[in-house]
């Protein structure tokens, strides 16, 4: 324990710990692992607290982010042979726009303004804004939080687990992140604080207010995750608080839409593939969603990618770019609401799937 503000005692910040470098294993393909950190190029200083993997470059590879609390954020970039290249400074996902590293928890992938290209969504400390890197191309990221409205979320909560998903199936992706304070006497918010729901509106976030038993209260929020529990098409949370019980949040938003959902089973890649991505030809415009690892804090949301389908729009066929370079094309009769997808043996075996 350390002093606090309020009371004599509190929970120690993370200024008061000394880092430690992260760690990855490598499979040996026999169930036993190998310690790949210094094979790698990890590279020490860092205070993780979320880790998430996805394919940012489109390149057929994962790249690593790590959000550091306190520290400089870490973008991993891979060369394709697993070496990996720490450039989040570089490539802009280091610090806010005024240049400061903040206490970075919740991660999230997406593409929230549909250029094709993933971008990144961190959940921070109390007076820090959450975190929104938009993605120009060639892994090259501009701090975009004030001007697409999160700041207007001011900067009271303390984030933690966070999900990126189109939960009103309008075609693009919102937010939602988990809230609570990690001191027991904190100097200016509450402990327990509201979660918080992010509407997507063609690039701009607006704050929704929702008054069901989660969104309406406070919570001592940590991990957050997303998936279809009920079967409706629509995603769900489940979210977990300090010292209180497990919460299933059920969407039950009223769409002007519809959705469709593909599992994707990799044979040349990884079973889950990691990376993978899906591009969904619509009528006026090409929707991406990709499979990711990890993200969120101390969370893993499911590994289905969900589209959102807009009321009058019509599916032309969806593209799965798999890590092995296999391209899949399934035409709008292959596509079911809920689509299996097995990965090809062959390159030119296009449209191999089971509804």
């Amino acid at each position: 324990m350390c002093p606090g503000g309020k009371a004599a005692q509190d929970v120690c910040p993370p200024r008061a710990f000394d880092p430690l470098t992260d760690t990855i294993y490598l499979s040996n393909e026999d169930g036993t692992f190998t310690d790949g950190t210094e094979q790698c190029g990890l590279v020490e200083g860092g205070k993780g607290l979320g880790v998430l993997l996805a394919d940012f470059d489109n390149d057929q590879d994962v790249e690593i982010y790590v959000a550091n609390d306190t520290t400089v954020n870490f973008l991993y970039q891979n060369d394709g042979r697993g070496n990996l290249t720490e450039s989040g400074l570089i490539h802009g996902v280091a610090m806010d726009d005024l240049g400061t590293p903040n206490g970075s928890m919740g991660l999230a992938v997406l593409d929230y303004d549909d250029n094709g290209l993933p971008d990144i969504w961190v959940t921070n400390f109390e007076e820090e804004n959450f975190a929104l890197y938009r993605q120009s191309g060639n892994l090259d990221f501009v701090h975009v939080s004030r001007d697409t409205g999160v700041t207007q979320l001011e900067n009271l909560f303390v984030g933690f687990g966070t999900v990126a998903a189109d939960f009103d199936c309008d075609g693009d992706e919102d937010l939602a992140v988990a809230n609570g304070h990690v001191v027991y006497f904190p100097a200016q918010h509450n402990e327990a604080q509201k979660p918080v729901l992010l509407e997507n509106r063609g690039g701009q976030f607006r704050q929704a207010h929702p008054t069901d038993e989660y969104f309406g209260k406070t919570h001592h929020g940590r991990g957050l995750c997303g998936g279809d529990v009920n079967g409706d098409g629509l995603i769900d949370l489940v979210a977990v608080a300090t010292n209180q019980p497990v919460q299933v949040i059920v969407n039950e938003t009223a769409i002007n839409g519809t959705s469709r959902r593909f599992r994707l089973i990799g044979t040349q890649s990884s079973r889950v593939p990691v990376g993978a991505r899906v591009v969904l030809q619509l009528s006026d415009r090409d929707l991406v969603r990709s499979v990711f690892g990890g993200g969120s804090y101390l969370s893993q949301s499911e590994q289905w990618i969900t589209f959102g389908i807009p009321s009058g729009q019509h599916i032309q066929k969806a593209t799965v770019y798999w890590p092995s370079g296999i391209q899949q094309v399934l035409e709008p009769n292959m596509i079911s609401r809920e689509t299996t997808i097995v990965e090809s043996s062959k390159r030119n075996d296009a449209n191999r799937f089971n509804p």
